[in-house]
């Protein structure tokens, strides 16, 4: 009797792991949503090229993109707007979006409209009342189906942030929700993966940028992008990064780029995502932050190394 309820046991377990397979496999292909998804899911591919340049990405391919807006009302850009695009950032969980120091400071430098058209530059106060974020987007001048945006926020910036070197350039979001719950993960909004203390960081290993900056590769026009740019980088090794940008850090920073340039980060895309594909899951490596130029040789782009700062991370978040 015990030998038959010992077979039937290794029968039933032996009968789920496949029917966990099959749903592994049947998330993978289909494209389904979990009923609790908890990181690093990414319900549609894209195949991304750049960028500084202008590569559209389709809408979900990046679903852990934020938008970080800010209202300069009653003025208006040149454009005619009155909410400007700010910088990017990456969904880690219902209420928290991680992005970069940098993108809080206290005045913002806008080109305005003035008297009979005339373009001159405004300095707008940021504060959490004119600051806040829209996720679920992808061409960030039209509403789409399934986008939420909160404007109830609290900025936690990292205590020891140098603006005049970027060290330690890396911030909380904390969405505060005025009734129910935080962001709704749906096919196109999903939270990235933070790392662990013992991820990986391959040189040579390709991961995701992504952005609403700056799309002019040599960085002498700003021409902010409408559609949701991404790309795909390889990790560039600490030793290489040091001899090529003479203030980068190894210990808080991480570089990332072609050797012969042409595919970067650039002005506005700070804070977003830099984000590998780990072991099934995508995992958000790099916070961008800054670089010289865009997209120009031997100048990778430079992003603040998440796993360093998790302790931190999980002192605020948890």
């Amino acid at each position: 009797m015990e030998s038959s309820n010992n077979r039937l046991l290794l029968l039933v377990c032996a009968l789920l792991f496949m029917l966990g397979n099959c749903m592994e496999i049947s998330r993978e292909t289909t494209g389904s949503i979990p009923s609790d998804p908890t990181c690093g899911y990414r319900p549609r591919i894209d195949d991304p090229i750049k960028i500084a340049g202008g590569q559209n990405s389709n809408r979900g391919s990046e679903p852990w993109q934020a938008n970080l807006l800010i209202d300069i009302s009653p003025e208006k850009d040149e454009y005619g707007r009155s909410i400007v695009h700010h910088c990017g950032g990456t969904i880690i969980s219902e209420y928290w979006i991680l992005t970069a120091a940098h993108c809080w400071e206290e005045i913002l430098e806008v080109n305005v409209i003035s008297g009979e058209n005339e373009k001159t530059v405004k300095q707008i106060p940021i504060n959490e009342s004119n600051y806040f974020v829209v996720v679920g987007d992808n061409n960030q001048w039209e509403y789409e189906q399934g986008e939420e945006t909160f404007e109830k926020l609290e900025f936690i910036r990292h205590e020891d942030f140098i603006l005049k070197t970027l060290v330690n350039d890396i911030a909380l979001l904390k969405i505060l929700p005025k009734d129910g719950p935080g962001i709704k993960f749906t096919e196109y909004v999903q939270p990235a993966c933070l790392p662990n203390a013992e991820t990986p960081y391959t040189p040579g290993e390709e991961c995701i940028i992504s952005g609403w900056g700056d799309t002019d590769k040599d960085g002498n026009v700003e021409v902010e992008a409408t559609i949701l740019q991404t790309a795909v980088v390889p990790i560039v090794d600490n030793e290489a990064c040091a001899r090529l940008l003479s203030t980068f850090d190894p210990v808080p920073m991480m570089c990332a780029g072609y050797a012969e340039g042409g595919i970067d980060t650039c002005h506005k895309d700070s804070g977003g995502p830099l984000v590998c594909h780990i072991d099934g899951s995508y995992t958000v490596l790099g916070v961008t932050s800054w670089g010289v130029g865009c997209a120009q040789p031997d100048l990778p782009g430079v992003y603040t190394r998440v796993k360093e700062f998790l302790p931190w991370i999980y002192d605020h978040i948890q």
